[in-house]
């Protein structure tokens, strides 16, 4: 079925340290010391840098092909729009409220925002309390 204009998702672009990147090499997802802390690592073999993408205060996170996604995004383009994104209406997090038992529609006490990792072949989008801190890694 297809979405209405009006229902393109709302993103801005969180500037990082990533826009200067092109490609990773490698991509790995982790839990941090704490199940609310999610780490995202990626690998630039080109430039021999590793940057970590760290969320604190998540809710749940998906990571889909970003193939199952493009029918969301009118003339999406992921150079054009930069690595991280704030979904501020029409994402995954606006879907999931649709539903009765989502706790956080109706019970949390944190104002949860989305945000979604782009790249050339996986989306991960992300439900935490703030952006996320983006740097490099050893």
């Amino acid at each position: 079925m297809p979405i209405n204009n009006d229902e393109y998702p709302i993103a801005i672009s969180i500037n990082t340290i990533l826009d200067q990147y092109d490609e990773y090499d490698d991509l790995s997802i982790h839990f941090g010391e704490k199940a609310s802390e999610l780490k995202i690592k990626l690998y630039f073999e080109e430039r021999n840098k590793k940057i970590e993408i760290f969320f604190d205060f998540i809710y749940g996170f998906r990571v889909l092909g970003e193939d199952d996604l493009m029918e969301f995004w009118k003339d999406y383009k992921t150079k054009d729009v930069g690595w991280i994104l704030e979904i501020k209406k029409n994402g995954w997090y606006d879907l999931e409220c649709k539903r009765n038992g989502f706790l956080p529609k109706t019970y949390s006490t944190m104002p949860y925002k989305e945000f979604m990792i782009t790249s050339d072949d996986l989306c991960i989008n992300v439900f935490a309390a703030k952006k996320p801190e983006v740097f490099y890694i050893d």
